[in-house]
């Protein structure tokens, strides 16, 4: 009965249905709250009067009969209340929905139903998260899951072992004398661990290394499907995934959220980034019995793809574990989806002066700074990533550099979508045009100010030693139109993680002393393999400061001797460079 109030509806009249896919899920704990979910996502923690009430919205009962099956005692404008915060949650069948749709759901007499407001629902959640059906699963905005096998019997198997007093003694034990023993070694073996992350990564190790990361990351999701067992829930879904574009493996454990106890869902959280710590202290107390170069600089590297694992996981402005961990503790679902949209409401008073969520609870300043933080530590990320691996992407020829500015595009264009709609939901909600103008203006202003910082312009090259001889390579050589005699040049090596700084050079020529070379792996991308060499430009180098004896090939940063604003820098690595590498001129 679309468009009628409480008032105007008696409790007999109403006839409420539960939407496709909408499930009252009861408690795992005595102190746990009972769950609506969608699609076994979590939508609701509610209490248990209202839960039971809720499990017999068919369609078909009136909510008078409802709460008398139920065994609730409710007054009737309570329960109009419920049916109204469940529809406009999205959790209701909506008729309109419905006759477009035969077949879905309970049929019930024409005009029974109330007013609801239809929602997309499941497309985000907490702990895990599933939406829809079958193996194949959409999450938005750019998450594909292929669930593979139920992990529930392995993981409760596990944790049964995990219940008992001995097993736990003796795992506390392990970890302390693991993690002691991988400080020990780390504090020894100092300098032979800094020499292998300052150096390339030996093209024979990479296939071992991708494959120990790849089985890793099954593990940390067992991690977590052991610790929902343990805590008394059911991991349901074990499989595969596309995460923004990257591979990965995914667990299922949003029964956690049927957990009463915060620190127990603190501890599914966790248990995938403990996986990663233990693991690395496994591979760097191991470096104390490897004496072969070649395994020792397989674990330091293995050990240092594990923490980093371990950092990234912890950030809590991400929706990953760390994120997961604060949402159990502070007991806040949505927690990140909360603050983006106080920040987003936030940011809409002071700039554009609307309100873009009308209704909202009211912001608190810690949310909105914690929200504003989850909106721009993605494009930091992603800025500092994307220039930190721009070198050798652009470097090593027209498909990486072709799959680095598609890359960018993506990410470009999802985020002025954003910006769009952001402005066309101020202009919708009657925002005064040139308010929203002078507002866009002042952010423009402020960013462009930023933009405009001025940064020393550094041309970003490799060097290659040939006897006593040094050379500055490039892959292009429309890159040396840049290049003067006298040039500043920092000869540093490239590191899979670090890139000390070898010794200080300058040009012996410009463009015209190019003459071509070849040049291994190593000074474009953080890899060696002997042998195998790759078509450059040289120009000689005067090394005038630094080591004696210099590894066969590195970086060398060319100080062009003139700043340019930060912006131009950001915009010539993201975008002109790979276009003109892909036109054939190079990156510049």
């Amino acid at each position: 009965m679309s468009g009628q109030s409480a008032e105007e509806l008696s409790w007999d009249d109403v006839r409420p249905a539960l939407g496709r896919g909408v499930t009252v899920d009861a408690p795992l704990t005595p102190d746990a709250p009972w769950v609506i979910s969608v699609a076994a996502v979590p939508r609701a923690r509610v209490s248990g009067d209202l839960a039971r009430l809720a499990a017999r919205f068919d369609g078909l009962r009136s909510l008078r009969d409802a709460a008398e099956a139920a065994g609730v005692s409710v007054a009737p404008t309570e329960a109009l209340a419920v049916v109204d915060a469940l529809a406009d949650a999205g959790l209701l069948r909506d008729d309109d929905a419905d006759a477009a749709s035969p077949g879905v759901g309970v049929d019930r007499p024409a005009g029974t139903g109330r007013a609801t407001r239809t929602r997309r629902a499941g497309s985000c959640t907490e702990i895990g998260g599933r939406s829809g059906a079958g193996r194949f699963r959409y999450r938005p905005p750019f998450t594909l899951q292929w669930s593979l096998v139920d992990p529930s019997r392995a993981a409760a198997a596990l944790a049964r072992s995990l219940h008992r007093r001995a097993v736990q003694i003796a795992a506390v034990v392990a970890v302390v004398a693991l993690a002691i023993a991988a400080v020990v070694s780390a504090v020894t073996g100092a300098e032979s661990i800094v020499a292998v992350l300052a150096g390339p990564v030996p093209l024979t190790l990479l296939p071992v290394l991708a494959v120990a990361v790849v089985l890793t990351g099954l593990v940390h999701e067992l991690g977590h499907a052991v610790a929902l067992a343990w805590a008394g829930g059911r991991p349901a879904r074990l499989g595969i995934m596309l995460f923004y574009f990257m591979p990965a493996f995914f667990c299922d454990v949003t029964d956690g959220w049927r957990l009463g106890s915060r620190r127990r869902r603190a501890a599914v959280a966790l248990a995938g980034p403990a996986v990663h710590l233990v693991l690395a202290f496994v591979s760097t107390a191991a470096l104390l019995a490897v004496t072969s170069p070649g395994v020792r600089a397989a674990l330091v590297l293995y050990a240092t793809a594990c923490a980093i694992a371990v950092v990234a996981n912890l950030v809590p402005f991400l929706a990953l574990d760390g994120y997961l961990a604060l949402v159990a503790i502070t007991d806040t679902p949505f927690l990140r989806r909360t603050a983006m949209t106080a920040a987003r409401r936030a940011i809409g008073r002071l700039v554009l002066g609307v309100d873009l969520h009308q209704g909202a609870r009211s912001d608190r300043a810690p949310l909105v700074v914690f929200g504003v933080f989850c909106v721009s530590f993605p494009l930091f990320l992603f800025v500092w990533a994307a220039l930190r691996l721009a070198p050798a992407f652009l470097e090593l020829g027209v498909v990486t550099a072709g799959i680095f500015l598609m890359i960018v595009a993506l990410f470009l264009g999802a985020t002025g979508h954003r910006i769009a709609r952001l402005v066309a939901e101020s202009l919708h909600r009657r925002a005064h045009a040139c308010r929203v103008a002078a507002g866009i203006v002042g952010v423009a202003v402020a960013v462009g100010a930023v933009l405009l910082v001025p940064v020393p312009a550094v041309l970003h090259a490799g060097f290659v030693t040939h006897g006593d001889d040094v050379l500055l390579v490039l892959a292009s050589p429309a890159r040396a139109d840049q290049l003067s005699a006298g040039d500043d040049v920092v000869l540093r090596t490239d590191g899979i993680a670090l890139r000390p700084e070898l010794g200080r050079a300058a040009l012996s020529g410009d463009a015209a002393a190019l003459v071509p070379v070849e040049a291994p792996l190593a000074a474009f991308a953080p890899v060696s393999a002997p042998g195998l060499m790759a078509p450059a430009w040289g120009i000689p180098l005067t090394v005038y400061d630094g080591a004696a004896v210099l590894p066969s090939a590195g970086l060398a940063d060319v100080d062009l001797g003139r700043t340019v604003p930060v912006g131009v820098l950001i915009a010539d690595t993201l975008v002109i460079s790979p276009v003109r590498v892909l036109l054939g001129g190079g990156p510049s």
